[in-house]
């Protein structure tokens, strides 16, 4: 699709460190890839609605492990908005998937709200 249309790959991801390993794998393959899942700094912005701190889990020590490595990545430390969202990562050590904004009192959050909201915005790094 990349190649053939000359198209962006999306990626939609949670907001935790092995989600950011999976994009640097597939990122070092792919000519164009973007991460549209939920980010770091969108717990940041959640965190606002005290309702929705239920959503947000602390990293374990595997989590920590693997943003403090993906720090010393070379391929990751080329792409400044990456590296901005595992530093908030490992400043807070929380972590979302992204599955749970489906717990937001309407099962189809994802695909009705969050998504179309991130496309229209084209908030993706």
């Amino acid at each position: 699709m990349e190649k053939e249309l000359n198209l962006s790959v999306l990626a939609l991801l949670d907001a935790d460190p092995c989600s950011f390993k999976m994009l640097a794998f597939y990122g070092r393959r792919l000519k164009i890839l973007k991460c549209l899942g939920i980010r770091p700094t969108d717990i940041n912005i959640m965190a606002v609605d005290e309702s929705l701190d239920r959503l947000v889990f602390p990293m374990n020590k595997k989590d920590i492990k693997t943003a403090n490595n993906l720090l010393k990545d070379a391929y990751v430390n080329n792409r400044t908005e990456w590296l901005h969202e595992l530093h908030i990562t490992l400043e807070k050590k929380q972590k979302i998937a992204i599955e749970s904004l489906t717990s937001c009192g309407v099962a189809s959050y994802v695909t009705e709200v969050f998504l179309p909201m991130k496309l229209q915005q084209e908030d993706w790094t």
